[in-house]
C-alpha cells in the first residue's frame, strides 16, 4: 500500500512538473527564495553534504556496510550483501529510466552554486542517498537495539533529508525535483521490502533485546544443545 501510495503520488507529481504552469510557479518562487539567501558558508556546507549523496560514493558504502551488518556466515553475507546493492542499482536505474522519459530542464546554469549534468526530474543525489539511507536503516533495524539503533537511523534519515535539500540550495534542481526523488526512493524500497524482506533485514530483534543466534548455547538438562536467549521471531 505504502508503494502503491508513493508511486501513485510520483506519477501525479511528474504530470504536474511536465504540463502545470502553477506548479512551475511554485518551483520557481522557491527557487528564488533559495538564491537570496545563499551564503558563502551555507554554500560549502551544502557542497560538502551533496557530494556524499554521489551513486559512486553510496553504491561501494551500501555494499560493504551489507556485508559488516550481514547475519551469519560470510557466504550468506554475501548474498545479502548482493541482494542489497542489487536493491540500489535497480532504484538508480528507475531514476535513469524516468528522468530521461520526463527530459525536465534543469534551473538555468547561472544559478547553478555545484556541478550538475543531465536532466532534472527526480533528483540522482536525492533519490540515491534515499534509497541508501533507507537500505542502510533496514541493516541497522537487524543488528543495534535501544537507543543506538534509533539514533543511528535517525542520522541516515536526517543525512538524505539534507542531500535532497542541498540540491535545491545549490540550484541544479527544483523543490519537484527532489520531492519527486523522495517519492521514487519510498515507492522503491516499500516495494522491495514487500518482496524480499527476510533477504534484506533477516531477524530484526525488538528494541532492548538481543538477537537470538548471538545468544550463547549451554547444554540442557537432557544433554541437548539449548539457547539461553530469549526465543525472538523476524520482523
Amino acid at each position: 500500500m505504502v508503494a502503491a501510495g508513493a508511486a501513485t503520488l510520483l506519477v501525479v507529481l511528474a504530470v504536474a512538473v511536465v504540463v502545470s504552469a502553477h506548479t512551475f510557479a511554485v518551483d520557481l518562487s522557491l527557487h528564488d527564495w533559495l538564491l537570496e539567501h545563499r551564503t558563502a558558508g551555507l554554500t560549502s556546507v551544502a557542497s560538502a553534504v551533496t557530494a556524499t549523496g554521489a551513486s559512486g560514493v553510496l553504491v561501494p558504502v551500501v555494499f560493504l556496510a551489507a556485508l559488516v551488518l550481514g547475519r551469519g556466515r560470510w557466504p550468506g553475507r554475501l548474498v545479502q550483501a548482493a541482494a542489497v546493492t542489487a536493491v540500489l542499482l535497480v532504484g538508480i536505474g528507475l531514476r535513469l529510466a524516468l528522468v530521461n522519459l520526463i527530459a525536465r530542464p534543469r534551473p538555468p546554469r547561472s544559478d547553478w552554486a555545484g556541478f550538475a549534468h543531465g536532466y532534472a526530474f527526480p533528483s540522482g543525489h536525492t533519490t540515491t542517498s534515499a534509497l541508501s539511507a533507507g537500505l542502510l536503516i533496514w541493516l541497522v533495524l537487524g543488528r543495534l537495539t535501544g537507543v543506538w539503533r534509533a539514533t543511528v537511523a535517525t542520522v541516515l534519515a536526517c543525512w538524505a533529508l539534507a542531500v535532497g535539500m542541498t540540491r535545491a540550495y545549490l540550484g541544479v534542481h527544483w523543490p519537484t525535483d527532489v520531492l519527486g526523488g523522495w517519492l521514487l526512493a519510498l515507492a522503491w524500497l516499500s516495494l522491495a521490502a514487500a518482496v524480499v524482506p527476510g533477504l534484506l533485514a533477516p531477524d530484526v530483534p525488538p528494541t532492548g533485546a538481543r538477537p537470538a543466534q548471538d545468544a550463547p548455547a549451554v547444554q540442557g538438562s537432557a544433554g541437548q544443545l539449548g539457547s539461553t536467549g530469549p526465543t525472538e521471531t523476524g520482523a
